[in-house]
């Protein structure tokens, strides 16, 4: 009726036919052709079936993520003009790390490590993550304490650089 062209991804038509549930996904396609139309149908069953369960996996991941006791995080490095790492933005923490952190997710994530946490680099952390980054070599960092914005203790840091984030899981290792 308006001539606008249809576009429809992972369409998904499902139905009961002769009592066997039947289930497939579709990119659909249609545009005006003189006084009728045309259409395309491309079968994406099996890309959204693996989207589908990839979604799923990444749930489940977020969600073993979380019940961690210690606290995890994720980081990308940004990089100035000359790529050098200029700062590491929190991709991802759990909920360990927000209550280590006194900060919910939506505060922290985005925002750069030296940005919330500027004496990290008197504790020799930040040389640490950044030569594992350009490195990229696994270790562990011992931070013999840390006092700054209510985040305080010693930690004992496995750090592990990724494809193109780096992960962190900090083990809280003050005495008691």
């Amino acid at each position: 009726e308006t001539g606008e062209p249809i576009a429809l991804d992972n369409y998904v038509y499902r139905e009961v036919i002769g009592g066997r549930a039947v289930s497939a996904a579709f990119d659909i396609r249609a545009t005006r052709l003189g006084d009728g139309f045309l259409q395309n149908f491309r079968d994406v069953t099996e890309r959204y079936g693996v989207q589908e369960d990839l979604a799923a996996s990444e749930k489940r991941f977020r969600s073993a993520l979380d019940a961690m006791v210690d606290p995890f995080f994720t980081f990308a490095p940004v990089r100035d003009d000359q790529g050098q790492i200029v700062e590491l933005e929190y991709r991802y923490i759990n909920q360990a790390a927000e209550r280590l952190l006194q900060m919910p997710r939506q505060d922290v994530v985005g925002h750069g490590l030296l940005e919330l946490f500027p004496s990290i680099r008197e504790f020799g952390v930040w040389d640490a993550y950044v030569e594992s980054i350009q490195t990229g070599t696994s270790g562990r960092i011992d931070l013999p304490y840390f006092d700054e914005h209510g985040v305080t203790g010693s930690f004992d840091l496995a750090v592990t650089p990724g494809d193109v984030e780096l992960i962190v899981d900090a083990r809280e290792v003050s005495e008691a």
